[in-house]
This record gives structure tokens, C-alpha cells and sequence, in this order.
């Protein structure tokens, strides 16, 4: 798998308005978007650096996953996105080390594509299109946690 560049990096944090002064005040970086994605408790602050982003997360919520984590372990690096050349061949790999055990569902994710008959550069596009493409899946029901298509049955449609 040849790597490209990092795309981005997601930092969690305590308080986003009070580290987005951090990084715009101190740091003189500028805003590019701020993102609430609702379903997840958490606001995204996005800050592009040279050919990459960094984003803050911050939990909207005392019991989202992104408060327990900062209470549990304090703010810091979340995870680290990679672009790499061959996205077909890197969906095939499998995935061991527990440091990146978060993208979990990823083996399914690529059959489910194989299984509507998209390949990976149907599903590529601007930039996080295809993680809004999976929220809104999940958000209608279509796609579990783990990124395993439901059954229509199970989503309340025919079977």
C-alpha cells in the first residue's frame, strides 16, 4: 500500500470554542468549517495545514464518546487519516494492530460495495463525501456501527 499524504488529523478535546481560539488566535489558523454531526454527538472544527486538515472534535454531550474520552484519558490525538494510492488494495487488507481497531467494518464495507456493484472509485469523491455518504446510511438505517448492511426487513421494507 503506498501512502500519499495524511489527510487529516482528528484531535479530541475538552472544549472546542476554547481550543479553536488556541489554534486561530495563537496558531493564526483560519477556520475552514465547523461540522455537527448530531448522530455522533460531537462538533468538528476543520483547519486546513498546507495539503492537509486538522480537525478538533469536541463532545456536545456529558456521555458522547468524545467526553468519556477526554475525561478518560485526556485530550490529544484521536486518529490519523491516510490517503493511499491503491484504495481498492488497501480496503483489502486486513487490519490487526489494535491502534487502528477503530475502522472495524471496513472488510465489510468493501463486499457491501462489491455487492450494489460500486468499485472504490465510484465511491471516492470531494472531500469527505464518502464518510457523509456512510452517516447518511446510518442515519437511515441502511448501515449498522459496525458498517454491515441491514436487511430491508430489519429496516422496516420489503423483503
Amino acid at each position: 500500500m503506498k501512502i500519499k499524504r495524511i489527510e487529516h488529523v482528528g484531535i479530541v478535546v475538552k472544549d472546542l470554542e476554547q481550543s479553536r481560539a488556541v489554534w486561530e488566535e495563537c496558531l493564526g489558523l483560519r477556520l475552514a468549517e465547523v461540522e455537527h454531526l448530531e448522530q455522533y454527538q460531537v462538533r468538528i472544527a476543520m483547519y486546513p495545514v498546507g495539503e492537509s486538515m486538522v480537525e478538533l472534535l469536541g463532545g456536545t454531550t456529558p456521555d458522547s464518546k468524545y467526553a468519556r474520552l477526554v475525561r478518560e484519558r485526556g485530550e490529544g490525538l484521536h486518529h490519523i487519516c491516510l490517503e493511499v494510492e491503491d484504495i481498492e488494495g488497501a480496503l483489502g487488507r486486513k487490519v490487526t494492530n489494535d491502534a487502528v481497531s477503530y475502522i472495524r467494518g471496513i472488510a465489510e464495507l468493501r463486499d457491501a460495495m462489491a455487492g450494489v456493484g460500486l468499485t472504490a472509485d465510484e465511491f471516492l469523491g470531494d472531500r469527505y463525501f464518502r464518510i457523509k455518504q456512510i452517516h447518511a446510511l446510518q442515519r437511515d438505517g441502511r448501515l449498522d456501527d459496525g458498517l454491515r448492511w441491514r436487511t430491508a426487513a430489519a429496516v422496516g421494507g420489503d423483503a
